[in-house]
């Protein structure tokens, strides 16, 4: 397996995962946040905006540079 087929299997399981999660939000809400709060979350102090714009750039950079 190549780097570049190893990093999309990271971001693809990355995705499931979250897509796991947002559904177990929906059946249990008490117990694990909806994607919409950690989303409020991660967007309220300025730090963590900055640090989700980083991220968010890492992820294009590995899907749209080549």
């Amino acid at each position: 397996m190549s780097d570049r087929q190893l990093v999309i299997a990271g971001f693809v399981t990355v995705l499931i995962v979250a897509v796991a999660a947002a559904v177990v939000s929906r059946w249990q809400r008490a117990k694990v946040a909806s994607l919409g709060e950690v989303v409020d979350n991660l967007t309220g102090p300025r730090t963590l905006r900055l640090v989700a714009v980083a991220l968010w750039g890492v992820l294009g950079w590995h899907f749209l540079a080549r």
